[in-house]
């Protein structure tokens, strides 16, 4: 089920990468290798399922395929599929065993054949999305432990962004990160029974993006938002500091225990280059183990 696209995506950071984000107007996209996951866009795609149980259900397909009253719609990138569509009424009335003689070797074929390219495609997708930049952020400002671990403990601040459609703004491209017990596949017996069939294809993008969209399900709280850049201006730069326009700023809010002297710079710096952002202090709820926030501008000192 797709997620809404939330109105609001969240940086947090400490009060120094929060006032080096404000001043230089930029936001760091980073590679696999810088983050805190070693399984985040760092993994292999496999597949499920044995030969015996992709050739039953293949010859199932293929038979409906060939030869069912139903029309037939085949995959456009899948060449086989345009080929059953062209050829379907003149192809010759088999037998269900002649039929299986015949395509058996073929579904065997195909199947072994993507069995042992997985080395390779695993090495070509590693090596591809190694040098890939990507901007992580989240749904949510208000995370007891995002604000610990990402935010110096809670001394740190969180950026608000948001698009802002009269300047093409990225955030408009995000997608949610999807969170698992167990790695994506490949594929399993109903995607390469439809591949024979002539009724999928293997999209490389939507391998790719498997891997760069799902995380385990460990990091589920804190309910990831990503873009992807490819591999940037400098594809073997670690990382790519892209700037972002003052006004897709929306809010700053500061953390309930940042040092005096760093709010006093933040919101130095946000009342000089944003002065239309929101300044907000995120602050301990008397009653309740959350955070709320209160305007930060009327009292810089406090």
């Amino acid at each position: 089920m797709s997620q809404a696209k939330p109105s609001s995506f969240y940086k947090y950071a400490t009060a120094s990468t929060g006032r080096i984000i404000l001043q230089s107007r930029s936001l760091r996209w980073s590679t696999p290798a810088l983050f805190n996951d070693p399984y985040d866009t760092q993994f292999d795609l496999h597949v499920d399922g044995e030969i015996e149980e992709v050739r039953r259900l293949s010859l199932e397909k293929l038979w409906e395929a060939w030869y069912s009253e139903a029309p037939y719609i085949p995959h456009p990138g899948n060449i086989h599929g345009q080929l059953i569509a062209q050829f379907r009424e003149k192809f010759p009335r088999m037998t269900r065993e002649e039929f299986a003689a015949e395509m058996i070797p073929a579904i065997d074929e195909g199947f072994e054949r993507a069995t042992r390219a997985l080395p390779s495609v695993h090495q070509e997708i590693r090596s591809l999305l190694a040098k890939s930049k990507i901007l992580c952020q989240s749904s949510v400002w208000d995370s007891l432990p995002m604000w610990s671990y990402y935010a110096d403990n809670h001394r740190g601040v969180v950026l608000c962004f948001k698009v802002v459609p009269e300047l093409d703004s990225p955030w408009e491209a995000a997608r949610p990160v999807l969170y698992s017990d167990v790695m994506p596949r490949m594929g399993d017996v109903e995607f390469f029974s439809d591949l024979s069939a002539g009724l999928t294809s293997l999209d490389p993008k939507i391998l790719v993006d498997r891997i760069v969209y799902t995380k385990a399900a460990e990091w589920a709280h804190e309910r990831e938002w990503r873009l992807q850049a490819g591999s940037g201006r400098n594809p073997d730069a670690a990382f790519e500091d892209i700037p972002f326009h003052p006004l897709e700023l929306d809010a700053v809010i500061l953390g309930c225990a940042m040092l005096p002297d760093d709010r006093v710079h933040l919101i130095e710096i946000v009342n000089v280059l944003y002065p239309h952002a929101r300044l907000l202090a995120a602050c301990k709820h008397d009653r309740e183990f959350r955070l709320t926030v209160e305007n930060a501008r009327q009292d810089p000192a406090r």
